[in-house]
């Protein structure tokens, strides 16, 4: 959905800064949840360590 944001802003409006503004949004908010499930799960499990 965000994605979508991003490439509409590039694509019709020309509106490289509100594009990239929405990317570090959205990139904000994956390094969030990664880090809270990274608190409950232990990082080595989620990438299939041993």
């Amino acid at each position: 959905m965000i994605s979508m944001v991003v490439s509409r802003n590039v694509e019709l409006y020309a509106q490289w800064g509100a594009a990239s503004a929405v990317g570090v949004v959205l990139l904000a908010c994956v390094l969030m949840i990664f880090a809270a499930v990274g608190r409950i799960i232990p990082l080595d499990k989620m990438l299939g360590q041993k």
